[in-house]
């Protein structure tokens, strides 16, 4: 059975921890307040997401692990602090995983989008509640966006690792 660690990097991780097949099983990870800016606050975040990363991955059950890749393009609509951060905790995070040689692939929001809801171009505003409904409607149990988003990431990654035939169907939601 394929094991999926899809993990949606922000502020806190949203994480979809998920034997594919199986009922997947989602979690949030506080790395740090969105206030915290500066050198300080960075390297917090890294050390929080480099423990959380290798203590998780000490068990040796993860087959594949799937990231939302940063947006192209991104920093015409971000500060730079944000930007930094995102690419200081998506270091912390593949640090650990290089070392334990699982496979890492980015996940591009558009695509991901238009497996799960049907729409790759939606706001940000629209695209993140129809994730959410679409997995509630699934049946999985998310808390927030960034589990939402997370599950859409595992569901587009066993879709393209040729598992439909384990995960629900999610056309029907498509709109």
């Amino acid at each position: 059975m394929t094991h999926i660690l899809a993990i949606d990097l922000a502020g806190s991780a949203g994480v979809c921890d998920w034997k594919v097949g199986e009922k997947p099983v989602f979690y949030t990870i506080p790395l740090g307040g969105e206030d915290e800016q500066g050198f300080d606050s960075w390297r917090r975040k890294s050390v929080r997401a480099m423990r959380w990363a290798a203590s998780r991955l000490k068990l040796n059950d993860i087959d594949d692990v799937v990231i939302e890749a940063p947006i192209q393009g991104m920093w015409g609509s971000t500060n730079a602090s944000t930007t930094a951060s995102t690419f200081i905790l998506l270091g912390a995070i593949l640090g650990p995983i290089g070392l334990r040689a699982v496979t890492c692939t980015p996940g591009k929001v558009q695509t991901v989008r238009k497996h799960f809801i049907g729409h790759g171009t939606l706001k940000k505003e629209i695209a993140k509640p129809r994730v959410r409904q679409t997995c509630e409607a699934i049946g999985w149990s998310v808390a927030n966006y960034d589990e939402s988003d997370a599950g859409a990431l595992a569901h587009w990654r066993a879709h393209q690792l040729g598992l439909s035939h384990l995960i629900p169907d999610v056309k029907q939601f498509h709109r």
